[in-house]
């Protein structure tokens, strides 16, 4: 990814709201949709696809994220998100709407064309 792009994607990282995160990764990390720029880039820094290790994404790293500052949006979301289905019991802070999240994955779609779960079908 160049580094234009790179500065992109992180600016919109910076929208998710910060929550008070506890490193319970492990607890909620698994399948996750992420987009090809996203995917690209993590391979290019680790060396490696990202795939799944048993049910947990292959950047968990005893229990915790490896890429951290390098996690797709969608792991930015899960906790930061007002919806149910993105609710982590580990972390507590502020919340966007799920109409502001969604608005957040269509500029990453918009940067890197349509998402796809890369941990599926690129082992």
């Amino acid at each position: 990814m160049n580094a234009k792009k790179y500065r992109k994607l992180h600016n919109i990282y910076r929208k998710v709201p910060k929550s008070h995160c506890t490193g319970q990764c492990v607890e909620a990390c698994g399948t996750i949709a992420l987009s090809k720029g996203e995917f690209d880039h993590l391979t290019k820094i680790t060396g490696e696809k990202p795939h799944l290790v048993g049910a947990s994404c292959s950047l968990l790293k005893e229990g915790r994220c490896s890429e951290y500052w390098d996690r797709p949006l969608v792991c930015r979301l899960f906790g930061s998100v007002d919806d149910p289905a993105l609710n982590c019991s580990f972390c507590d802070g502020p919340k966007i709407s799920k109409a502001a999240a969604w608005k957040l994955l269509d500029e990453v779609q918009g940067l890197f064309g349509e998402p796809k779960t890369a941990f599926v079908d690129n082992q």
